[in-house]
């Protein structure tokens, strides 16, 4: 009968433990906004790639916007990490994300903001840490400005995730 109690409790100690694990997202990027740009392509086939928003555009920069579901609103009030992978294929600007807090109001608080590291063809995680959610009404995301076609191919955000704790 002991061992029985003990075997219980140590399971729901393992279950205890394992509520306050993360709670991750993934997202596809094709699920992202324009907030401003008209020349934009998606994709929701597996061929060549899945589920991106590319900046089509020879001249101007696609800006989008990628929203959170944000469901642990009374756990500590801190998002463990967040990351949002990108391919910039521009040879003159880079692709900048930022990942910040909106409030309940529509101001936005602090964030962080990440760019790649120049041209290439394959896609770049830009990784973020210990962003504060803020209080239970506020929102995250992502914001991301894509630079257009500048001779090197189009530019665009893939999928981002965030960890909730």
């Amino acid at each position: 009968m002991k061992v029985r109690s003990i075997l219980s409790a140590l399971t729901l100690g393992a279950l205890a433990v394992g509520a306050q694990a993360g709670d991750v997202k993934n997202y596809l990027a094709s699920g992202c906004e324009v907030a401003t740009g008209s020349s934009y392509s998606t994709s929701f086939s597996v061929s060549p790639f899945f589920g991106y928003i590319q900046n089509t555009s020879t001249t101007l920069p696609l800006y989008v916007t990628c929203p959170i579901v944000r469901d642990d609103t009374q756990a500590n009030n801190t998002v463990a990490n967040g990351w949002i992978r990108v391919r910039d294929r521009s040879t003159t600007e880079d692709v900048r994300c930022a990942f910040y807090r909106v409030y309940a109001s529509g101001t936005t608080a602090s964030g962080q903001v990440k760019y790649s590291a120049g041209s290439s063809f394959t896609t770049q995680k830009l990784s973020y840490s210990n962003k504060n959610a803020g209080d239970s009404e506020d929102t995250l995301q992502f914001y991301c400005v894509i630079p257009p076609n500048t001779g090197g191919g189009n530019s665009g955000v893939y999928s981002y995730s965030v960890d909730e704790l």
